[in-house]
């Protein structure tokens, strides 16, 4: 027979052991999951070439992650989109995998089926579960894209 105080101990032990056990898997499934970063910049071109936008996606997460298109909408929250890959059903990025898209100012210019053309004030990735993940620093990027220093005006 153990004394009261042993069994006391053992006890706080295994509950530390079992909350630290809790707390680990919790960690674990949060992280088990495909996360997106997406990001967008503005560069001029050189050796001839126009100035564009550079635009990033990258998943920073454990699961893969298929982006279905390229997108943005306008200031009035229109918004049209381009098919990544649509034959295939999209373009799979596994963990730590990047795609790299260069935008030009005739992109950023999209014809809608409504007949009108809208010129996008944000851009976005939209993956195949109907999310959309902004791009960081893309409306500043469209601004000097299409500003008369840049090409778009």
């Amino acid at each position: 027979m153990l004394p009261p105080l042993a069994t006391s101990v053992i006890s706080v032990i295994a509950i530390c052991l079992s909350i630290a056990s809790f707390a680990l898997g919790l960690a674990n499934f949060f992280r088990d999951r495909g996360r997106v970063k997406a990001m967008c910049r503005f560069t001029t071109g050189y050796d001839g070439d126009d100035p564009h936008l550079l635009a990033s996606v990258v998943n920073s997460g454990r699961r893969p992650v298929v982006l279905r298109m390229w997108g943005g909408t306008d200031k009035a929250g229109v918004w049209g989109g381009t098919m990544l890959k649509s034959a295939e059903g999209g373009h799979r990025l596994g963990e730590h995998e990047r795609l790299d898209l260069t935008i030009t100012a005739q992109e950023v210019l999209h014809f809608v089926p409504d007949g009108e053309d809208i010129i996008y004030a944000n851009l976005w990735f939209e993956d195949t579960l109907g999310r959309r993940h902004q791009m960081k620093g893309a409306k500043a990027a469209i601004r000097e894209l299409m500003s008369p220093a840049g090409t778009g005006s």
